[in-house]
């Protein structure tokens, strides 16, 4: 069964975006943030992970000042295609510039999603990735 891995620190939209992927048939691990995740992705590498560009940063004090920004939500990418190359990545947000949220695959994402988007366009975008 093809794995899929959310990250994202709104609970709302965790909890909306597994009940599509469950219904339509895949497994669904989701987390808050990136150091929720790394666990997941070390013990049990998924399919495809849905990474919201703009999150809370807790561990990197580098990047503290960039918390709640897209330039921390870049970071986690490029840090996810660095432990799991191959692994497809889909930037999501929906306070990031369309345009920027595009940008965003020079830092590993292979698709972007812009907030709010459809049940049908979340599932076609996963078909594409993963079948």
């Amino acid at each position: 069964m093809t794995q899929i891995l959310i990250i994202d620190d709104s609970e709302e939209f965790r909890a909306t975006t597994e009940e599509i992927l469950v219904d339509a048939g895949y497994q669904v691990a989701a987390t808050s943030s990136l150091e929720e995740a790394e666990p997941i992705l070390e013990n049990s590498p998924p399919d495809l992970i849905l990474c919201d560009l703009v999150m809370p940063v807790s561990d990197d004090e580098e990047l503290k000042e960039e918390s709640g920004s897209a330039v921390a939500g870049a970071h986690a990418i490029q840090r996810i295609s660095k432990l799991k190359p191959g692994v497809p990545i889909v930037a999501i947000s929906g306070n990031v510039p369309s345009e920027a949220l595009k940008a965003i695959a020079g830092f590993g994402a292979v698709e972007s999603l812009e907030k709010p988007f459809s049940r049908d366009k979340l599932l076609n975008v996963v078909k594409r990735l993963v079948g």
